[in-house]
C-alpha cells in the first residue's frame, strides 16, 4: 500500500479536525449543549456561582461567552443582565452600561427590562466625577434615570433614581455657581451676573440656587446696575423666602443709593 506523504497527512488532518468541528457545532444547535460539553444550563449555572461568591472578574469570562452560546434560548436575557451585574461588580461600569443597554434595546420583553434601565443609570452614575471635572456623565446619569422613571414609573427603584438625580443636579448646579463665583472673584462683573443667572434659570431647583440669586444681586450693585439689583432682590424675596442668605441680600439692599440715582453702570 502506497503511503501518504507528510504534505497529505497534513492536508487530511485539516479536513478531519474541520469535519469534527461542524460536527460539533450541528450537535451543540441540535441538543442546546454549550461548550465544554456542558449544556446551557449548566454554564449558567457555573458562571452565577462564580457572581455569587463575587469572583466578579471570572464570571465575566464566563457570562461573556454565555451570552453568545445563549442566544435564542430562554437564558439569553439572564447571560446579558448578569454579565452587566458583574461587570459592575469588578467596577467596570462602561461595559455594564454596554451591556444593560443591549439587554433594554433589544430584549425588551424580558423581566429584567425594567432592573436594566435602573442599573443603566447606576452605571453612569458611578462614572460620574466630582463636580470640579466634565460632567458629561453626569448629565447621562440623569438622562437615565429619567428614562426610567418614564418606562416604569411603578418600578420599586423609582425613588431612588429621583433621589440620585437631585444629588446629580445639585453637581451640575455646584459647577455652575462654581464657575459664576470665579468670575465674581476675578472681578468680571459682567460675566458672573450672566453666569448667575444660568444657574437660577437651568438648576433653580438645586441647593446653589439661593447662593447664585445672592451672587447676581451683589453683581448688579457692583455694576451700579442699581434699579436691575433692586429686581433681583424682589425675584430672590419671592423665590426664596426661607433662605438663610436673606439677611445678605437685605445687607446689599440697604446699601444701595437711592432709587433716583441715574445708573451709570456696566
Amino acid at each position: 500500500m502506497t503511503g501518504i506523504s507528510g504534505q497529505g497527512r497534513g492536508r487530511w488532518a485539516v479536513v478531519l479536525l474541520t469535519a469534527t468541528m461542524a460536527l460539533g457545532a450541528v450537535g451543540c444547535k441540535g441538543s442546546g449543549e454549550a461548550g465544554r460539553g456542558e449544556s446551557v444550563q449548566a454554564s449558567y449555572d457555573r458562571a452565577k456561582s462564580l457572581y455569587d461568591r463575587k469572583k466578579y472578574d471570572q464570571a465575566v469570562l464566563e457570562f461573556t461567552r454565555l451570552s453568545y452560546q445563549a442566544r435564542g434560548t430562554e437564558l439569553e436575557d439572564d447571560a446579558h443582565y448578569y454579565l452587566g451585574l458583574s461587570q459592575f461588580g469588578a467596577e467596570e461600569f462602561r461595559g455594564a452600561a454596554g451591556e444593560f443597554t443591549y439587554l433594554a434595546d433589544r430584549l425588551s420583553s424580558s423581566p429584567y427590562y425594567g432592573d436594566a434601565l435602573y442599573m443603566r443609570g447606576i452605571a453612569y452614575y458611578r462614572l460620574a466625577p466630582r463636580a470640579s471635572l466634565d460632567q458629561t456623565n453626569t448629565e447621562q446619569a440623569i438622562d437615565q434615570f429619567q428614562l426610567f422613571i418614564e418606562a416604569v414609573p411603578t418600578h420599586d427603584k423609582v425613588p431612588d433614581a429621583e433621589a440620585k438625580i437631585t444629588e446629580l443636579r445639585n453637581r451640575l448646579g455646584q459647577k455652575a455657581a462654581s464657575a459664576a463665583d470665579l468670575y465674581f472673584r476675578l472681578e468680571d462683573y459682567r460675566a458672573a451676573t450672566v453666569a448667575y443667572d444660568r444657574v437660577l434659570s437651568d438648576y433653580f431647583d438645586t441647593d446653589y440656587a439661593d447662593d447664585a440669586g445672592l451672587g447676581k444681586v451683589r453683581s448688579l450693585a457692583l455694576r451700579r446696575r442699581y434699579d436691575e439689583a433692586r429686581t433681583a432682590i424682589a425675584e430672590f424675596r419671592a423665590r426664596f423666602p426661607q433662605s438663610t442668605l436673606m439677611t445678605d441680600v437685605e445687607a446689599v439692599e440697604r446699601s444701595l443709593p437711592a432709587a433716583a440715582t441715574v445708573q451709570i453702570g456696566r
